[in-house]
């Protein structure tokens, strides 16, 4: 099986080292920028493609790890030449592989395989991707089996999805990811208005959120949970309601929301009903 890669990003780099890594043969990358399909190809010691038909022609299977917007233009571009059997990939996790418009027509195979990790270095994120889990997503069954058995030679973890459910999976992932971000901003935020700069705020939340985080992880939500929200602490809840503006009062309230159905299934006998009443 002969593996090629059109886009030599970061998702690109690091699946191809990956499956090298497992000894699945990768021949090469085509890129619109041969400077960075020259770097991938000397990253994985495989060869750069000037030409995307060449490089279809060539494999067995076809990655394209482009950003999102230029997966179904690639795909058109490569279309009239893909073979009946043949698989084509893309990474996205918010597109599904009806991106793959008339594959079934070719009698080829359209599935999308997304590693649920940040993918942020292009020559070292390879390391971390064993521990990740892979979900793949097709309309077509062949093309699930196919997608199996490629991360079965890498012994990854995967799990199979339905492309209605993509949106949903992709919205998980950015809540756990990306709006973190947004959570921890708000908090080292909410400490710069009280003296602290960003730098020292963060430095100063870390263990914090380390440990929780670590605790949410091993023990489960139920079991990490504390503060005053799950002791049904109201005046505290209250004051700080009072002391928030506006946008860090919505994020609070919110989020606040989500942990009381948490604190509820941790402690059924508790009276919740005051703090409920307050934060609406």
């Amino acid at each position: 099986m002969n593996i090629g890669f059109i886009g030599a990003g970061k998702v690109g780099c690091s699946m191809a080292k990956f499956f090298i890594a497992h000894n699945i043969n990768v021949t090469g990358f085509n890129s619109r920028s041969h400077e960075s399909a020259a770097t991938a190809a000397e990253f994985t010691h495989s060869i750069v493609y000037d030409d995307k038909i060449r490089l279809t022609e060539d494999n067995d299977v076809i990655f394209i790890t482009v950003p999102d917007g230029m997966i179904a233009s690639v795909y058109d571009e490569i279309a009239d030449h893909i073979r009946k059997g043949q698989l084509v990939c893309h990474c996205s996790g918010s597109l599904s592989s009806k991106i793959f418009h008339g594959i079934d027509k070719r009698q080829a195979l359209g599935v999308s395989i997304h590693p649920l990790f940040a993918v942020s270095d292009r020559f070292g994120s390879y390391k971390e991707l064993p521990q990740a889990l892979f979900t793949i997503e097709s309309y077509d069954e062949k093309g699930i089996q196919k997608a199996i058995s490629i991360l079965e030679k890498c012994d990854a973890n995967y799990r199979i999805i339905s492309p209605d459910n993509k949106i949903s999976y992709h919205a998980a992932a950015t809540v756990a990811s990306n709006l973190m971000c947004g959570l921890v901003y708000t908090a080292c935020d909410i400490l710069k208005d009280i003296g602290f700069d960003y730098e020292t705020s963060l430095c100063a939340l870390a263990p914090l959120m380390r440990g929780n985080l670590e605790h949410v992880i091993e023990d489960g939500f139920f079991n990490a949970l504390t503060g005053p929200l799950e002791r049904a602490d109201n005046d505290t809840v209250n004051s700080h309601l009072e002391n928030l503006d506006n946008v860090k009062k919505d994020i609070y309230i919110s989020l606040s929301k989500q942990i009381l159905q948490i604190a509820k299934h941790k402690n059924p006998e508790r009276d919740y009903g005051k703090l409920e009443e307050l934060l609406k």
